[in-house]
């Protein structure tokens, strides 16, 4: 079996490879779907754009906050008290191991190119093809349908970690990556790409060290 680097390597640029195509999805469907990245496409322009960066990460940031509160209080106050231990171990354990700078760059970042710039845009260009324009609904559709693949797409790396298969991991993981999804969504609908990755990179941030934290106390 290849040592855990190699491993590393070889999954970072898989991730590389689904980022840069989800990331040729967006850039194919925006003038469809109206979905931008100011700053990022001031940048391949040429042209530094600090207003609509600042912008970005104040919303990024005030998106986090609602976020977060929810986010632990269910995960601390009602999931990880009722999962058997095995389970809470071993999820963690996973999470520690990818480290802060793991957690980061791939739930930050990659995870909003993926399921925001690629399978949201994608979704709500689908949209257009059969309402013929944008509305609220298509793109709350398409934050809603996103969002379920996103959580869903939690529960095989869960599994393969160790953790016991249960209607009340399931409901976790769904409930709180869902609500995660539709507060990134709403994000990148309303503000950009940018406000999406801040609030999914702080979530981790604020996040990390209460983990440690109880991990520590276990």
């Amino acid at each position: 079996m290849p040592s855990f680097p190699v491993l590393v390597l070889v999954s970072a640029l898989q991730a590389l490879v689904v980022a840069a195509a989800a990331a040729a999805v967006g850039v194919a469907t925006m003038t469809q779907t109206g979905f931008e990245a100011p700053f990022w496409q001031g940048v391949a322009t040429g042209r530094f754009d600090g207003a609509a960066l600042g912008g970005q990460l104040l919303a990024g940031f005030v998106g986090a906050l609602i976020c977060l509160v929810p986010f632990l209080g269910l995960y601390y106050g009602v999931f990880r008290p009722r999962l058997d231990a095995h389970t809470v171990q071993v999820t963690e354990a996973l999470r520690a191991r990818l480290g802060l700078a793991g957690r980061l760059l791939h739930g930050g970042v990659f995870e909003e190119v993926l399921f925001r710039w690629g399978v949201m845009g994608l979704l709500v260009w689908l949209g257009t093809l059969l309402n013929g324009s944008v509305n609220a609904v298509i793109v709350w559709l398409a934050i809603f349908l996103a969002g379920l693949l996103f959580a869903a797409g939690h529960l095989p790396g869960s599994y393969a970690a160790g953790a016991r298969k249960s209607p009340l991991l399931t409901t976790a993981v769904l409930t709180l990556n869902g609500w995660a999804a539709i507060i990134f969504g709403y994000l990148f609908w309303q503000y950009g790409l940018t406000a999406a990755i801040t609030a999914h990179m702080l979530l981790h941030l604020f996040w990390y060290p209460i983990e440690r934290i109880y991990g520590s106390r276990d």
